[in-house]
C-alpha cells in the first residue's frame, strides 16, 4: 500500500521547487565533547550531495541556535507560500542534521 498525503500518492509527487536544509552542531562542551570532527565532513558531503541532485537553494546552519531558528522561519515561510500558491508550487524540503549520536553501554546509536 502506498501512503498518501492529501489524496496524492507520495510516489506521484513532482516537486517544482526543492530546498536543502543542513543543520550541524559539533560543540557539546557541557557533556565533554568539544569538537566532533566528522560533523564538518558530513555537512560538506551533504552540501555536495544537494548540488549533485540539482538543489540550488540550500540553507546552512552551523553551531548556532539563532541561525537554526531563522532557518526554520525561512522554511515555514516557503511552506506557507507554497500552500497559498494553489498547487502551482510543490515544495520539497530535504533536511539533514549532522551532529552526535548516543552511546549506551558501549553501543552506538547515530
Amino acid at each position: 500500500m502506498v501512503e498518501t498525503f492529501s489524496n496524492v500518492k507520495i510516489a506521484d509527487f513532482k516537486a517544482t521547487h526543492a530546498v536543502g536544509l543542513i543543520l550541524s552542531n559539533q560543540h557539546f562542551d557541557k557533556i565533554g565533547m568539544d569538537e566532533l570532527s566528522t560533523v564538518k565532513d558530513n555537512h560538506a558531503t551533504m552540501k555536495r550531495s544537494f548540488a549533485f541532485l540539482g538543489i540550488k537553494e540550500v540553507i546552512e546552519v552551523e553551531d548556532s541556535y539563532d541561525d537554526m531558528d531563522r532557518a526554520f522561519k525561512q522554511i515555514t515561510s516557503k511552506c506557507i507560500e507554497a500552500d497559498l500558491s494553489g498547487g502551482k508550487t510543490k515544495l520539497f524540503v530535504y533536511t539533514f542534521v549532522a551532529s552526535h549520536g548516543i552511546m549506551y553501554n558501549g553501543a552506538t546509536k547515530t
